[in-house]
């Protein structure tokens, strides 16, 4: 069989390995294997800007939107969040940029659809809660915006991944999983050394979820910053009972299968 990443994939699959907290999803299978077709969208159709929208109005937008407007001409489209709060909070940070403010989606868990059908993008950026990244970059892709960025933990089973590799390659739509620690300049330098040969021929790699969450998992959340609160207590300590496993995969599989080249393929 031809050495490609879908054939890695389900190698892996069908062999049993991975994450535990993957292996709850079942048949591989049983994943979208059609999508609608892509309504084609030149990028910077108008006047040459790229159009950017985002899904998730939280802190970790704000990161988002500093390094999108850091590039001249970049122009944001639209927001949404069903929450008044950070949406009011994002607009403020926005205006910092003296750029025109976005249209703004807001109210029910599904508006973000009516912001993809309705609007025009070359990107848009999903920072929300970890249960929407897949339903919503599906439906990004599904709706033809060419490029999708989705936070980390992209998806949470077996049959999630192969929806998101599912409808990427029907539709097109390029699908960014933004794990940063993959571009760190040491994990960059690693990933340049494998490519110069230095290694010879990488057969195995062996990784893991280095963090002590102990304190983390144990403790009511008094003592931590604001942002460590948020992201870290919450989410990962309200995931951690019904959810078996590591649950922040890309740190871990991302970054060793790129050392692999398997993501080249």
């Amino acid at each position: 069989m031809e050495n490609t990443r879908r054939s890695f994939l389900k190698k892996v699959s069908a062999a049993g390995i991975g994450a535990a907290g993957l292996a709850m999803a079942g048949n591989a299978g049983a994943t979208t294997t059609a999508a609608e077709p892509q309504k084609k969208k030149t990028a910077g159709k108008d006047d040459g800007k790229l159009r950017f929208g985002f899904i998730g109005t939280g802190s970790r937008c704000h990161e988002h939107i500093n390094n999108v407007l850091a590039i001249p001409g970049n122009k944001i489209v639209a927001i949404c969040d069903i929450q008044q709060g950070p949406i009011d909070s994002t607009l403020k940070h926005i205006a910092k940029f003296n750029v025109p403010a976005p249209k703004v989606y807001k109210g029910g868990e599904r508006e973000f659809e009516n912001m993809l059908n309705n609007e025009e993008f070359d990107c848009v950026i999903i920072a929300s809660p970890w249960e929407w990244h897949v339903p919503m970059s599906v439906a990004a892709m599904k709706a033809g915006v060419p490029y999708v960025g989705v936070e980390v933990s992209a998806a949470n089973t077996l049959e999630e991944c192969w929806d998101l590799v599912n409808v990427s390659e029907a539709t097109g739509s390029h699908l960014n999983i933004m794990e940063n620690v993959c571009y760190r300049r040491d994990c960059m330098a690693a990933l340049n050394m494998v490519r110069q040969g230095l290694f010879g021929e990488i057969l195995h790699g062996g990784c893991g979820y280095e963090h002590d969450l102990r304190e983390v998992k144990f403790n009511d959340g008094t003592h931590y910053t604001m942002y460590r609160a948020v992201v870290i207590f919450v989410w990962v300590r309200r995931l951690s009972p019904r959810l078996n496993g590591v649950r922040t995969i890309p740190y871990i599989v991302m970054a060793i299968s790129i050392r692999l080249t398997v993501s080249d393929r």
